[in-house]
């Protein structure tokens, strides 16, 4: 266990507080801190749509989410659920390959069958000039159209997870979501160097 008054500990209360509304990019409107302790039933994160279930993940000392509301004016589709979330690993568990760690993992628990009317990408992709992984969900069926675009981001010893996705009755095209997720995770990133900074200044 790592003791509370360490920067680890400093970092994931601090994250508590979202980015302000300006800082977020176009077509979102504002982050709202999702707390799983407050929500009924929603202690394991999956009960929130766009929330990540990252506590199983290996070494997490602490998981903070943000939800995110959309203008689908700007961003099309009818609706959209968006996220960002912050998975702060414990240093001294940092794998060398965390990417390909949480990539692995990901497969292993997509091994059960998904739904014919769902298609998956997982993909190597570069954010900001950093590796990330680029995860797609196509939903096609009778009822709704959507695409979720997925972005895994490690910084330090922080993963940054940002997640964009926009339902239609019209098919969704996966290049429309790719910008917004782009753009929400890199404010994501953003977000996180400035709680950093605040800390050691």
């Amino acid at each position: 266990a790592v003791p509370t008054s360490t920067p680890q500990a400093e970092i994931a209360t601090a994250l508590q507080q979202p980015m302000t509304a300006d800082a977020l990019p176009a077509g979102f409107t504002s982050a709202a801190y999702f707390d799983p302790n407050s929500t009924p039933g929603a202690s394991n994160q999956g009960s929130e749509p766009g929330i990540v279930p990252t506590a199983n993940l290996p070494g997490t000392l602490a998981s903070i989410a943000y939800t995110i509301e959309g203008d689908p004016t700007v961003l099309g589709g009818i609706a959209s659920i968006n996220s960002i979330n912050y998975v702060v690993v414990n240093p001294n568990e940092l794998s060398d390959d965390v990417l390909g760690n949480i990539r692995s993992g990901i497969e292993q628990g997509l091994a059960t069958p998904v739904p014919s009317t769902t298609q998956f990408a997982i993909e190597d992709v570069e954010l900001g000039g950093a590796p990330a992984l680029l995860l797609t969900f196509t939903v096609t069926d009778a009822s709704v159209n959507a695409v979720v675009k997925m972005h895994v981001v490690p910084v330090g010893n922080v993963v940054v997870v940002g997640l964009v996705t926009i339902a239609d009755q019209a098919a969704v095209d996966p290049a429309s979501v790719l910008g917004p997720s782009q753009q929400l995770t890199l404010a994501g990133i953003g977000h996180l160097g400035t709680v950093a900074q605040g800390l050691s200044g």
